[in-house]
């Protein structure tokens, strides 16, 4: 069973989410929540890259619906709700 790796700070702190992100190995999960989905928005390039490597190595990638509505934002990730968890 892998991790589920919960990112919830603001991507201006995002050195440590491009951290915890290269964590993340095969079978894990990393779930986008409340200020972490700006990032996604308009990710820099960096932070985009380590997401589609993991996403190719079977790291699952996932954004909270009601957080994404509430800022306004479209993403490519899988959207999942308080149901879906």
């Amino acid at each position: 069973m892998g991790k589920l790796f919960i990112l919830k700070e603001s991507p201006w702190v995002r050195n440590d989410m491009l951290s915890i992100l290269k964590l993340s190995r095969e079978g894990d999960a990393v779930l986008f929540v409340q200020n972490a989905v700006f990032v996604l928005d308009n990710a820099p390039e960096d932070f985009a890259k380590e997401m589609e490597n993991k996403k190719s190595l079977g790291v699952k990638l996932y954004a909270l619906k009601a957080d994404l509505d509430a800022r306004g934002i479209k993403t490519n990730l899988e959207v999942v709700d308080f149901h879906s968890l």
